[in-house]
């Protein structure tokens, strides 16, 4: 072969080379044109979201509701004891050996110690005002509320009749009297009131019943052991997924006959869905606040008490949008 034909071929083959490379360039150059124009972000551009919007707007939107009757299996109360008094180290104390004596029952009834938690301990003073007591020489100057029949009495005396008292009152006491008078009321000593300080304590454990058939038993131990505060009383499912996810399908399967109802209704189908939104509220546990019972009606064997969890409502509720075909 000769050698120009060779140089021929090799500058074919860079020609072809410089081609492809060139093609290359031009692609890399449009996406990098498009990412810059679309921010220089992976966020949807605002064409693509109203696009979206659109087919919401075009969709079916309905709402499912399902829900699951359990029954709970746990239970939470809350224990401890309130005291008052004026001497703040005796009632704490007391407080310490009634909480002491209430704890050591629960764990020899078989609650774990883990499963008894302290909620709160506070102390707080509460002022009460005495009223000041009043001497002899007082009491004697303060006179009582006028009855209804001197109150007429003084509407019938005139004001000239009224006027000649006072002058003559007057008049009659001298000045050696009424100093007199003063340094016998200066002489006399009068309590100016004192105010005492009540101390008020309270003390509370959170204890957790895995056995809820035996909340009436820890309830009663504890009050006959020191505790005279029951408060918080709450019952809970402990495993709840299994009962979410039953009333879960039935909120879809609600959902989802809706659509198709609306669909049938207005001519059309209903096909897949298009935006999911679930909202699971989770409900109150059935509960009872601040019910106190008396420790000593308890202690006496006059009160047992009865608990009833009753059920539990588990509940979730989904909105979906279908698309229309």
């Amino acid at each position: 072969m000769c050698p120009w034909k060779v140089w021929r071929l090799d500058m074919n083959g860079a020609q072809r080379l410089l081609a492809a490379v060139a093609a290359v360039a031009l692609v890399l150059t449009g996406a990098v044109g498009a990412f810059l124009i679309a921010g220089g972000d992976s966020s949807p551009s605002p064409q693509s979201v109203q696009a979206q919007r659109m087919m919401d707007d075009r969709g079916i939107s309905v709402e499912g509701h399902g829900q699951i009757s359990v029954s709970p299996d746990v239970a939470q109360v809350t224990l401890g004891v309130e005291l008052e008094g004026s001497d703040l180290d005796s009632i704490r104390a007391e407080a310490d050996e009634r909480m002491n004596d209430m704890i050591d029952a629960l764990l020899d009834l078989g609650i774990d110690e883990a499963d008894i938690r302290t909620t709160a301990y506070d102390i707080w003073v509460r002022d009460e005002q005495v009223e000041p007591m009043r001497s002899e020489a007082e009491q004697d100057v303060v006179a009582p509320d006028a009855p209804a029949s001197q109150a007429d009495d003084d509407d019938a005396v005139t004001d000239e009749e009224d006027d000649a008292v006072t002058d003559d009152d007057d008049d009659a006491v001298t000045d050696e009297e009424d100093d007199a008078v003063t340094d016998d009321e200066d002489d006399v000593e009068v309590d100016p009131g004192t105010g005492t300080q009540t101390y008020v304590l309270t003390q509370m454990v959170q204890v957790r019943i895995a056995d809820i058939d035996m909340t009436g038993e820890v309830i009663d131990t504890a009050l006959d052991n020191g505790a005279n505060r029951v408060a918080n009383i709450r019952f809970e499912v402990e495993d709840r997924q299994e009962a979410i996810e039953q009333a879960r399908e039935m909120a879809v399967d609600e959902a989802r006959a809706k659509a198709e109802h609306l669909a049938e209704l207005t001519g059309v189908s209903a096909g897949a869905p298009l935006k999911i939104d679930e909202h699971s509220p989770s409900g109150p546990a059935m509960r009872m606040d601040d019910f106190d019972m008396a420790m000593e009606e308890a202690a006496e064997g006059e009160m047992m008490s009865r608990i009833e969890p009753g059920e539990q409502v588990i509940s979730v509720n989904v909105y979906i949008t279908y698309a229309i075909e």
